[in-house]
């Protein structure tokens, strides 16, 4: 917005106020417009960059989880090599999709 050409009228006194409001119609329009899309776009830009922040928090939360998971399930293994039961990056993870 701040690089918004100014507009410079050259003519007489007269000149100027026989045609002036018809001459800046148009340009007064079109920068009318210019604002109000401008304004749109940085309120859908910001809103984008919170909403990828979230997915990206999210993700990252969900990739801790199966690394906390990992390293249970190897501590897990060690302890106990005979075990029958699910892993626990495999309850995780089906609890997570089942919510999504």
């Amino acid at each position: 917005m701040e690089q918004l050409i100014p507009l410079n009228l050259k003519g007489s006194p007269e000149e100027l106020d026989a045609d002036f409001i018809e001459a800046i119609q148009s340009p007064v329009q079109k920068s009318t417009g210019l604002m109000a899309n401008m304004a749109e776009y940085e309120k859908s830009a910001e809103k984008a960059a919170q909403e990828s922040k979230a997915v990206k928090d999210r993700q990252d939360t969900i990739n801790r989880h199966v690394k906390d998971a990992e390293i249970a399930e190897k501590a897990d293994k060690n302890s106990s090599r005979y075990t029958t039961r699910p892993s626990i990056r495999a309850i995780f993870l089906n609890r997570h999709y089942e919510r999504t």
